[in-house]
């Protein structure tokens, strides 16, 4: 049986993966908030994270949907979506503004599911830099090269080529809880 985890930020943490599930969302939302995104500190941009559980729902006739809920208990094999809405303030338009994103070791990005933006860059390396997925590459203990997969990208990057004053929107991820 698989064990349920809840991943939303709570007092009561009774086991080690749930722990530091929390302890990665805690970064996300952090990271998303505004103390460690990509934005240039001039850049006055309103950040909100919601992180949601996408689950099927199948109704009286048989016909079956996706539903996202709150991410409260989630087991591996489950798919999680983080989603960022933004709210841009300035007096004056902005160019190549970039929300970047936390991916949490708990979970592997699900590829071709980011939204909002045709420009989606990814990290390996925690952040430091981003590139497209097809140009990333891990180079591992021996010194040997291979290209990196999903498992490995640890940040999202979006880049919005221009925002005007009071544009909102969102930029969004889906992921798979990782098996223990």
């Amino acid at each position: 049986m698989k064990q349920a985890f809840n991943i939303q930020p709570q007092h009561d943490k009774e086991t080690t993966m749930h722990k530091s599930i929390i302890t990665a969302l805690i970064s996300a939302l952090i990271f998303c908030l505004g103390w460690g995104n990509a934005l240039a500190a001039d850049t006055p941009m309103e950040l909100k994270m919601t992180v949601e559980e996408e689950v099927e729902v199948i109704d009286a006739q048989g016909n079956t949907s996706l539903k996202r809920t709150n991410a409260e208990n989630v087991i591996p094999g489950d798919t999680v979506v983080y989603t960022t809405r933004y709210q841009y303030t300035g007096k004056q338009a902005a160019d190549n503004v970039a929300i970047r994103n936390f991916i949490p070791a708990e979970v592997t990005y699900l590829p071709g599911s980011a939204m909002g933006s045709d420009s989606v860059s990814f990290s390996v390396d925690g952040g430091n830099s981003f590139d497209a997925a097809g140009n990333l590459t891990i180079t591992d203990g021996s010194g040997e090269t291979r290209p990196a997969t999903p498992e490995d990208y640890t940040h999202i990057r979006w880049l919005l080529p221009r925002v005007e004053s009071g544009q909102t929107g969102s930029v969004s991820f889906k992921t798979k809880v990782n098996e223990e």
